[in-house]
């Protein structure tokens, strides 16, 4: 009886000191937005975005979470109109997409239509779990681009806007702007 608890015990030592902790975090491969992978991607509204990402782990993975909220990012380019004129964010759209994970090595596709009334920079966060509980995320700006909106092109403002894009106004000071509404779908 002895003998057998002792082999026993022996066992069960053996088992815990082969076990190995899993302390390292799932690697995100690959975040592919309509087939293309770049840092800024890119949606057209009215039409269907489909997010693919691959992930990898040394042990199982166990679940993928993509999120999309509206974001306050600036849109570099070469004008000297400031960030939010350029491309503010219009309208109201949030995601949250969890899905499960199998094996090591695994992908999620979602595809969803982007609503036809948003414009403007979203906040793509995407993280990553594997089964112990290692996390690892990155985030994207997904612009998303809306030609049935019209777009006001101002040509004059008086004021001028300062370096930092903004007009100060005193108190019964008259502010102009000039330009055009253009709207490819007509006003």
């Amino acid at each position: 009886m002895k003998v057998s608890t002792f082999i026993l015990a022996l066992g069960v030592v053996v088992l815990q000191s082969c076990s190995v902790q899993d302390d390292e975090a799932p690697v995100i491969t690959a975040v592919i937005v309509n087939g293309i992978t770049e840092d800024h991607p890119h949606a057209v509204a009215g039409s269907s975005v489909t997010f693919e990402i691959q992930a990898t782990d040394d042990s199982d993975l166990g679940q993928v979470k993509l999120t999309l909220s509206p974001a306050d990012h600036e849109h570099a380019d070469d004008t000297d109109e400031p960030a939010l004129l350029q491309c503010p964010v219009v309208g109201d759209w949030e995601i949250l997409k969890i899905e499960n994970l199998d094996g090591t090595d695994d992908r999620m596709i979602y595809t969803v239509v982007v609503p036809d009334s948003l414009q403007g920079v979203w906040e793509m966060g995407i993280e990553v779990a594997d089964k112990a509980g290692n996390l690892s995320g990155v985030d994207y700006p997904l612009h998303i681009q809306n030609d049935f909106m019209p777009f006001i092109g101002a040509d004059q403002v008086i004021p001028a806007p300062n370096e930092d894009g903004m007009v100060i106004l005193s108190p019964g000071e008259t502010f102009i702007i000039d330009g055009d509404v253009v709207d490819s779908d007509n006003l």
